[in-house]
């Protein structure tokens, strides 16, 4: 169980890229966003150790929107955005560590589903930003729409 989060990351890179070429970087998002959120959900509601182990392969799509980052921020910033998502993860594991840390007296399920529970608020994050980011230039010039892009 605690060596599914790399297996899951080998899917999602290898599903991502599949679909991001195929359907453009925003579709993908959507896609993987919606998987993630079965994934969390069968992680919350898991009666048994089986259970909770499929929710996190499925839940692979968590770490597969960058490829966005990489191609619509302009050259410019591109750096410092990047950097910026890495002091993101650092900032989502210490909250992580600080909400296991508070649910770790809590006698009953609440203490292991709050921390798999706030796993919710990542997909839908970029679910509901997403209309607000354009598609990816490199995409649609692959696409042959150079006037969209």
């Amino acid at each position: 169980m605690t060596a599914a989060p790399f297996f899951d990351k080998l899917i999602g890179a290898i599903a991502c890229r599949r679909v991001a070429e195929r359907w453009g970087r925003k579709k993908a998002i959507i896609v993987l966003s919606i998987i993630s959120l079965v994934g969390v959900t069968l992680q919350t509601s898991a009666t048994t150790g089986a259970q909770f182990t499929v929710g996190r392969i499925v839940n692979f799509a968590m770490t597969s929107f960058c490829i966005v980052v990489a191609e619509c921020v302009p050259l410019d910033i591109r750096g410092l955005i990047n950097s910026t998502i890495q002091m993101i993860i650092i900032f989502r594991q210490t909250v992580t560590s600080l909400v296991n840390f508070g649910t770790q007296y809590i006698a009953t399920d609440a203490s292991w589903m709050i921390p798999v529970g706030l796993q919710f608020v990542v997909p839908i994050v970029l679910l509901s930003l997403l209309p607000l980011v354009p598609e990816s230039p490199r995409w649609l010039l692959s696409k042959d729409r150079a006037t969209t892009s």
